[in-house]
């Protein structure tokens, strides 16, 4: 679960990664609005995340990828062969969404899939591979400028 405004009106809203639901069922990640009243909250379903249940995200991480004031989202997601998912903030809850299919993001050099577990602090990513509960690999990116990262 993160925070973050996400619709630039100075209230901190909340954004919750997929889950499976008592159907059985994958649900894409849920965004709460605040409303500003300091208790209510109102349900957001951002459409550039319909049919993207196919896969349960482990994270989701809120911060200015783009530098342009605005939060955007990074969701990690961890099944086999699945991509991570990247939302970009057009503002007023319109997103656009970039799948992330860097190979060392979701494989080691064995191929073996990962679950990944990612933190972003000031512009850097660090992500976690864990495969059966066990460390498999760490990669680090750094910030070289607008959107460019650069693995370190």
């Amino acid at each position: 679960m993160a925070w973050g405004d996400l619709d630039g009106d100075g209230d901190e809203d909340i954004a919750a990664p997929s889950f499976v639901n008592n159907a059985g069922l994958t649900v894409p990640p849920v965004f709460y609005e605040n409303v500003g009243d300091g208790v209510n909250f109102t349900r957001r379903d951002l459409s550039v995340l319909t049919n993207e249940n196919t896969s349960v995200s482990r994270g989701i991480n809120i911060f200015d990828y783009n530098n342009d004031g605005k939060l955007d989202l990074y969701i990690t997601r961890s099944d086999n062969n699945v991509a991570d998912l990247l939302l970009i903030n057009n503002g007023s809850w319109a997103f656009t969404k970039q799948v992330i299919t860097i190979l060392s993001l979701l494989t080691m050099d064995l191929g073996l899939p990962l679950r990944q577990i990612m933190t972003m602090m000031e512009k850097q990513i660090f992500l976690l591979g864990i495969l059966r509960h066990r460390l498999q690999g760490v990669s680090y990116f750094k910030n070289s400028g607008g959107t460019s990262y650069t693995e370190t």
